[in-house]
């Protein structure tokens, strides 16, 4: 009995009690309140500097991605320009009977992009075999390839490029009921190749017994247009002097939809389609022309190169070279009230980069 009061005794002297009455061994093994509070205050301040760090470096594994996805579809152009001594037109003609105006073969509407042509190029053999060449692009018969997505033609920086989306294809056709809605997933890409610096329409014209406008012909001056397909040859200004295809987003049009077209994001930027603000841009605008002007014309920016990269846009120049291009690079001016290109307005150093054969050689941008 006596020996376990004294062991009781010797437990209490070892274990002593400080003045707030809390026995001090139990230091080693609990924290304090404002010692808890400071190691969630220097933890809240290590992750808010990492994570613009972390942010960058994902921002950077994308633009690298986007780069890597510009320059095989440069390289498809040049492996179809191999085989077919030019590059692929920019947008052809339908001679789907069903959609033709006038019955007039020339007269049909706007087809298939330069994208489809290059399919086979860029390890896409089986979506190539899957289009009907004989009918509409936009027609029931190829709608198998409408929601394909390869990941070639969308930039990680894009997301709407990414997955498919709500759109009718048929809005692209004439001779349609429009009261028949044909909804359908359609993917687009966030990228698109150059028409020249104007926009215009330099195609076949039935009032001119099918023939192009001569006009048109000279203004045409980019390296996918529809005049007629574009060779190495026609580029004399140079290949590494003159950009071919550019970024174009697509999820920016999330920011320009206005009530005089409210379903931009779904009639814009489909991939299969070779209509201008799909797979065609005019280089009459600089580089995230949506940020430069603020107008009601905001659906005419879907003609510019854009991107979601901090400052500017990838593009590949007809050498095969992939770079980086700032939204502030000289340009023709705008309109400040409409957003519209400046007519006669002479051209900057972007444009110059787009016409393959103005005779300007520029180095310094």
């Amino acid at each position: 009995m006596s020996e376990s009061i004294s062991a009781r005794i010797a437990l209490l002297c070892s274990s002593s009690v400080d003045g707030r009455g809390r026995s001090r061994n139990s230091d080693r093994y609990g924290y304090t309140l404002i010692e808890v509070l400071v190691a969630v205050s220097v933890v809240g301040m290590v992750i808010a500097l990492l994570l613009p760090a972390v942010s960058a470096a994902r921002e950077s594994a994308r633009r690298a991605r986007c780069v890597s996805n510009l320059k095989q579809i440069v390289t498809a152009l040049h492996s179809y320009h191999d085989f077919h001594g030019s590059f692929p037109a920019g947008r052809f003609l339908s001679h789907d009977a069903r959609y033709l105006a006038f019955g007039v073969p020339c007269a049909g509407p706007t087809d298939r992009s330069y994208l489809v042509s290059i399919l086979a190029n860029i390890e896409q053999e089986v979506v190539y075999n899957s289009v009907n060449f004989e009918v509409s692009i936009f027609s029931n018969e190829n709608s198998t390839i409408h929601s394909v997505t390869a990941g070639t033609f969308s930039c990680p920086s894009d997301p709407d490029s990414m997955y498919p989306r709500s759109g009718d294809p048929f809005k692209r056709l004439p001779n349609v009921d429009s009261s028949q809605p044909n909804w359908r997933s359609l993917s687009r890409t966030s990228y698109a190749g150059f028409l020249g610096i104007h926009g215009l329409w330099a195609l076949p014209d039935a009032n001119r017994d099918c023939r192009v406008d001569p006009v048109a012909i000279a203004m045409a001056n980019g390296c996918i247009t529809d005049v007629a397909p574009v060779s190495f040859g026609n580029i004399t200004d140079g290949l590494s002097n003159t950009i071919v295809v550019a970024e174009k987003s697509t999820t920016i049009l999330q920011e320009l939809d206005v009530p005089h077209f409210p379903d931009l994001r779904e009639q814009i930027g489909w991939w299969f389609s070779g209509q201008l603000g799909d797979t065609l841009l005019v280089g009459s605008y600089p580089p995230n022309a949506h940020n430069a002007v603020h107008s009601p014309n905001k659906d005419l920016w879907t003609l510019s190169a854009s991107s979601l990269h901090r400052g500017g846009v990838n593009v590949a120049f007809a050498d095969g070279s992939i770079r980086f291009i700032s939204e502030k690079i000289q340009s023709s001016p705008l309109e400040p009230m409409f957003g519209a290109p400046i007519i006669d307005s002479p051209p900057g150093v972007w444009q110059k980069l787009i016409s393959r054969n103005d005779g300007e050689f520029v180095t310094d941008y």
